[in-house]
């Protein structure tokens, strides 16, 4: 009985420990998985860069700090130290195992409890995946990509469980190949915007987890949800500002629908973005000089147009829901090609919704960085 308790004690502490932000050491190696894997003086993407390593090169790590690592190269003469952020390699340290859970219906209904009398949050499609954080009698909480939680009935979600791997997307159409050769046999084929989770690299190829499928694809035919080199990235200052805007902005998920309304209790489409820019984000929009208009036509007029595949958190998505051609309706992009937007249609306010939903691919017109 006593060893059970010094056993239980020990894995508590373990789990306190890894919990936390306090450093402990490793002596593991990684892979570089990015062309561009920026090493910083400090565990922060504000740091100063040291080095910057190539897609291949091998590092030792040394210690770990949240979402970085304390890297040496593995080059004795020339030796280089700094941190890392943890997405840009691959190591043994990728691998924590998490519960997942898969929808296995159509639409599923994501509540702000376990009856479904609770209010409605948002809505899942078939195949999406969320994390698992608790559960209660036959539902289950969630946590989405862009930190909603919220609970959804446990007999429409498939249990499983997954790596912590880096991720990317699939930039041009590809087969996953079950070893990395191109004569190998093909599993799948994958298309562009597909995600896929990166467990290593050899010799140019990335080995990956694509839904339930594991094989090989060329590393230029993935790009990094994470890159180190362009500043606009997860790695900017820009993005690392406007990332927890999914969390701020579901604050106000369900939210009535009005017209000419500017919150904080009730919207319009341009109204529900001008009040979280300015609410939320006032010294960004002072910082850039920018004042957002009040129409969502005018608003497409400022910023930088960006692709549909280069949305980033923050950005705007503008669309035609009329037959006159002009944009008259906006939201905000949250990532995992979802928006949050106050909806017109039967009056329903503040949704997240998916770009992929047929209307909204019907009247999308653009995506706009501001």
């Amino acid at each position: 009985m006593v060893k059970n308790r010094t056993r239980l004690v020990s894995l508590l502490v373990c789990c306190i420990l890894i919990g936390s932000s306090t450093t402990f050491s490793y002596g593991s190696s990684a892979t570089v998985i990015s062309k561009e894997g920026v090493v910083r003086e400090e565990p922060s993407f504000e740091g100063k860069s040291v080095k910057v390593f190539t897609i291949g090169e091998e590092l030792k790590i040394i210690e770990n700090k949240s979402d970085w690592y304390l890297i040496e190269s593995m080059d004795e003469s020339n030796k280089v130290s700094g941190w890392i952020y943890r997405d840009l390699v691959v190591s043994d340290l990728n691998k924590e195992v998490v519960k997942v859970g898969v929808v296995n219906t159509n639409v599923l209904n994501v509540r702000s409890g376990p009856a479904i009398e609770q209010t409605l949050l948002t809505t899942l499609r078939k195949g999406d995946q969320v994390t698992i954080i608790g559960d209660k009698d036959i539902w289950y909480q969630i946590q989405l990509s862009n930190g909603v939680k919220g609970w959804v009935h446990g007999n429409y979600i498939d249990i499983r469980t997954a790596y912590n791997y880096p991720n990317g997307k699939v930039i041009s159409k590809v087969e996953l190949k079950s070893s990395n050769t191109d004569n190998s046999s093909t599993i799948s084929s994958l298309v562009e915007g597909n995600t896929v989770y990166i467990k290593g690299l050899d010799e140019g190829w990335y080995n990956i987890i694509a839904g339930e499928n594991e094989g090989w694809v060329m590393s230029n035919t993935i790009e990094l949800n994470t890159s180190s080199s362009n500043p606009v990235n997860r790695s900017g200052k820009r993005t690392q500002l406007l990332s927890n805007i999914g969390t701020v902005t579901s604050k106000y998920i369900g939210r009535p629908y009005r017209s000419g309304s500017t919150g904080p209790n009730s919207f319009d489409c341009s109204g529900f973005v001008t009040y979280i820019f300015n609410q939320y984000y006032a010294d960004y929009l002072k910082e850039k000089q920018i004042n957002l208009p009040r129409r969502s036509s005018d608003m497409a007029n400022i910023g930088t147009n960006v692709s549909k595949s280069e949305l980033e958190p923050g950005d705007l998505v503008f669309f035609n829901n009329g037959r006159g051609g002009a944009i008259n309706h906006v939201g905000i992009f949250i990532g995992e090609e979802k928006f949050i937007h106050s909806a017109y249609s039967n009056r329903r306010g503040i949704v997240i919704s998916s770009l992929n939903e047929s209307i909204f691919i019907k009247t999308y017109v653009k995506g706009v960085r501001i």
